[in-house]
């Protein structure tokens, strides 16, 4: 069964295969967006894409980020539907059984900032369309970039928003050691 979690932080700071860029219909971008198309030499969007449209394809240059990119078409002027949004989910899906490559989908809150609106309803269209037609192997990590948004939404995530909250592992300490027999006083020293 697919699944949707929420995860703080930047999509660009982990591994992906496929990452989800938001734009207007009219091909406008955010400065967020902007800098990372310029950061990562992603090409703009075209404009002409309908409300709720993705438009997939390689990530040339940025495969140790993800295999693939996608612009999202989640506003039109300064306001989005929740349809396209879970829409947008719906597609996001399909690419994951079309594509067998893509397994984990890296998107950000289509539709919260610019579209107006508001964050849980994003979570739960995004997600319901997403888990209507992924891939039963599939993950979509909703990225959110501010903690309090993070904190929020991830309480009482399952519940109320059908997700899971990403949880990073504590970290174990990584030891490097490396021993080096210098003299034979140093090897009986070692061996006993």
């Amino acid at each position: 069964m697919s699944l949707v979690q929420l995860k703080l932080g930047d999509m660009f700071d982990g591994p992906s295969d496929l990452i989800v860029l938001p734009c207007s219909t009219s091909g406008t971008i955010t400065e967020f967006v902007r800098d990372r198309l310029i950061n990562h030499r992603i090409p703009y969007p075209k404009p002409g894409m309908k409300l709720g449209d993705v438009t997939v394809m390689p990530f040339q240059g940025g495969e140790s980020i993800a295999q693939y990119v996608a612009f999202a078409a989640s506003v039109r002027g300064n306001s989005t539907t929740e349809e396209a949004i879970r829409r947008i989910g719906e597609q996001l899906g399909s690419a994951t059984v079309e594509q067998p490559t893509i397994r984990r989908v890296s998107a950000p809150l289509l539709g919260a900032g610019a579209g107006g609106l508001q964050s849980e309803t994003v979570v739960q269209a995004l997600s319901a369309g997403f888990k209507s037609t992924a891939h039963r192997d599939a993950k979509l990590v909703i990225h959110v970039l501010h903690e309090s948004v993070f904190e929020r939404l991830s309480g009482n995530a399952d519940q109320r928003l059908g997700v899971h909250r990403e949880v990073e592992p504590s970290r174990a300490p990584r030891v490097f050691v490396s021993y080096c027999h210098t003299s034979p006083d140093h090897e009986r020293w070692s061996s006993s």
